[in-house]
């Protein structure tokens, strides 16, 4: 089994009862949800040293990152500007 170390988080109320709609394990959910992104992050790492950062492929922003968590809703991040 890995080893795992218990973290404190804060998410809002809502998100919290959607996910507990879903699953009893919420913990185990958002494990899966960070396996997930850091796939995606090393994925689009593996894209950018093989293509480099100018190409514009269908590949690539599928793997844009996600939004951060502390950035506003409907506001776009200054990284996106091409």
């Amino acid at each position: 089994m890995a080893k795992t170390k218990k973290v404190t988080i804060t998410l809002p109320a809502e998100l919290l009862e959607s996910m507990k709609a879903h699953t009893d394990n919420v913990s185990g959910y958002i494990t899966e949800l960070a396996e997930r992104a850091e796939r995606r992050r090393l994925l689009r790492e593996e894209l950018d040293r093989y293509q480099g950062n100018s190409v514009r492929s269908p590949m690539r922003r599928w793997l844009r990152p996600a939004r951060s968590c502390t950035e506003p809703r409907g506001k776009r991040s200054a990284r996106r500007e091409h």
